[in-house]
């Protein structure tokens, strides 16, 4: 046993019962061979079924007490087990961390009653697939598990996959947990060569893994094309379509781009709610995206939350120096963090303060249609001050003049840039010199 030939120490074990049935000690190790080899249902059973013949006396002897312990021993590993894995088996369990939590709590107490040797028997592999599984259980932006947190059960996760992979290298299902382990860390080429393993593409589960990968690259493909065509529709419904091929969100850089191209499609058809949903999914997904964080900034300043989009935008100023708009968002975020505006008409529109004429155009189209009062019968009063704000947003911004006295007013542009030529007047510094 102690070479790991577990059938053979099981079969030693069990012709030795045979030949002296009167000895505990031989039942003993019977039971604990049994159990080694996870057949622990059997080793209960041939521990009850010996010991309900014994007469009582002979039960409470020194000579029974081994055979005793290993079936409470083995008894508890199996519901302790059993527990674990009805845990495992649900899908709603990992949209919250403290069931894996709770697993890992209750199979580390089971490892430190294996020795060594018997870690790398079959019941060991057993824990150690269930340490693997309850380790990648949390759903990315879900469960409410932190970063560091996800990423140190990743390392714990493949660390265990390939030792499952050196004690069971012809088990289809430990290639597909070495997948998503690898899928965990961020090796999606790496995952993708373990599945594409010939003894692992005969695997259902494998297939099918290979299979939502496929589809969410794929979508994501096309979420990216029609993203650089600007159309929003069609990037919305590409992610839609990724996001539910990519339920287990292994890869954290994959599932929170899916998330954050989805919450720009949105922005940009006028649901700035919605889009605010998707990025706080994708930065709890991956909270290092910058760029998740300034998008997310720009919705906080479309919808005058401007003390978080200023906190937004200070973050992405520590992390990434030069980060491109940063210097024309951050200073309105500050002052209108200060001192809010009556009216912000780039709010209205969905558009950052610096907005070409094509942009603010484009906007008040899309805005215009999009909360027309004729498609809001339920709540036509609301729409229409909505649709009101956005002709009045519309007719400020799209007029040159009235868009500088506006921007001047609420100190959104230097000073020193130039007056709209049609008004004949020069911009001044701050002393009524002239600029040029």
């Amino acid at each position: 046993m102690r070479l790991g030939e577990w059938n053979e120490a099981s079969q030693d074990a069990a012709r030795a019962a045979e030949l002296d049935p009167d000895t505990g000690t031989s039942w003993e190790r019977s039971a604990y061979c049994l159990s080694l080899l996870n057949r622990l249902p059997e080793a209960i059973d041939l521990c009850r079924g010996y010991l309900e013949i014994l007469p009582e006396e002979l039960l409470e002897s020194e000579q029974w007490t081994p055979l005793l312990t290993t079936m409470r021993r083995i008894e508890q590993h199996e519901k302790a087990l059993a527990g674990v894995e009805t845990i495992l088996s649900n899908p709603t369990h990992s949209e919250d961390e403290s069931y894996a939590a709770s697993c890992l709590f209750v199979l580390s107490e089971l490892f430190r009653q294996l020795t060594s040797a018997e870690i790398a028997s079959p019941l060991g592999c057993r824990l150690r697939m269930a340490r693997l599984q309850a380790c990648l259980l949390p759903l990315a932006g879900e469960s409410g598990q932190s970063a560091e947190t996800r990423q140190k059960w990743a390392r714990d996760a493949l660390a265990d996959a390939e030792q499952l992979r050196a004690l069971c290298p012809k088990d289809a299902q430990v290639y597909q947990w070495h997948a998503r382990s690898l899928l965990r860390v961020g090796k999606r080429a790496e995952a993708q060569d373990v599945l594409a393993a010939t003894i692992a593409v005969t695997d259902r589960q494998c297939s099918a893994l290979i299979q939502s990968m496929q589809v969410a690259e794929a979508e994501r493909k096309l979420a990216k094309e029609a993203l650089n065509r600007e159309e929003w529709h069609a990037v919305e419904n590409h992610c839609d379509r990724a996001i539910t091929a990519d339920q287990h969100r292994l890869d954290a850089s994959f599932s929170g781009s899916l998330f954050h191209h989805r919450s720009i499609a949105r922005h940009k058809q006028g649901r700035t709610l919605e889009a605010l949903e998707d990025i706080n999914i994708a930065l709890l997904i991956a909270p290092n995206n910058m760029s998740g964080t300034f998008h997310r900034g720009v919705l906080y300043m479309g919808l005058e939350r401007y003390q978080e989009a200023c906190t937004d935008f200070e973050q992405v100023e520590r992390t990434q120096l030069g980060f491109e708009g940063l210097s024309e968002w951050l200073p309105n975020a500050q002052r209108w963090a200060e001192r809010p505006p009556l009216k912000n008409y780039y709010a209205a529109l969905g558009v950052r303060v610096g907005a070409t004429d094509d942009e603010i155009k484009r906007a008040y189209r899309r805005a215009a249609l999009q909360w027309h009062p004729d498609k809001h019968r339920n709540t036509r009063d609301i729409a229409e001050k909505r649709f009101k704000a956005i002709q009045e947003a519309n007719e400020v911004l799209s007029d040159p003049i009235r868009r500088f006295e506006y921007d001047v007013a609420e100190g959104n542009v230097e000073l020193g840039k130039r007056r709209p030529a049609s008004s004949g007047v020069e911009a001044c510094d701050h002393h009524g010199n002239s600029m040029f």
